[in-house]
């Protein structure tokens, strides 16, 4: 007599559900940096861009900045340690804010939590960055994005990959004016910023193999 049982099986053809994907504003006494690095061919032409917001979505500062010729992985560290410097200079560490840092790259933000370890690639950048971090020891936390919702700080980190490389090899997205500064986008990022204003929220295409009894 055969046995009795229930059969799983995948699909041939996975259904395609969509998930929609935005960036969400901190809570209140947190700002919330966003960073993304971009490789053209990995490794290749490379940059970086930052952005930092509050809990109403303000942009408080920008960053975007060429690194030459590296991969995605590196210009991702470089990306939050130009992110970190900035936050600093800018005497925001001691302004009573926790920061929350975002990226879409889950291997920096594992090795960051501790999760894994550091890849070896992004071990020579990796004292330069912890010796930012210890300006906000104790007040940070980081967590993982998808890229759909990290589309302002891409969009800085392609700017920064055509970029000129000044003297210093860095150019920040604001300026001083009346105690608060103020942003300037790129063109494209001032769309996307609307949007986001506007509540249109950005879409993810995930294929799911559907499973059934």
């Amino acid at each position: 007599m055969p046995a009795v049982g229930h059969r799983r099986h995948h699909d041939r053809h996975p259904k395609k559900v969509r998930e929609w994907v935005r960036w969400v504003a901190p809570e209140p006494g947190w700002l919330k940096l966003n960073t993304d690095g971009a490789s053209k061919g990995n490794p290749g032409k490379s940059g970086g861009g930052s952005i930092l917001r509050d809990h109403q979505g303000n942009v408080i500062f920008t960053t975007y900045r060429s690194y030459g010729f590296q991969t995605a992985l590196v210009a991702e560290c470089l990306a939050l340690i130009d992110g970190l410097e900035s936050f600093s200079d800018l005497g925001l560490v001691d302004s009573g804010f926790r920061l929350f840092i975002e990226s879409d790259s889950m291997i920096l933000v594992n090795a960051l939590s501790g999760i894994s370890g550091v890849p070896e690639e992004i071990q020579f950048c990796w004292p330069l960055l912890h010796y930012w971090l210890h300006f906000v020891y104790g007040k940070f936390d980081v967590g993982h994005v998808y890229r759909e919702g990290n589309t302002e700080a891409d969009l800085l980190a392609n700017k920064g990959v055509i970029a000129e490389e000044g003297v210093d090899g860095q150019t920040r997205g604001y300026r001083w004016t009346n105690k608060c500064w103020t942003c300037y986008f790129p063109t494209s990022m001032c769309r996307w910023q609307e949007q986001r204003d506007r509540g249109y929220p950005c879409s993810l295409h995930k294929n799911l193999g559907h499973m059934r009894n």
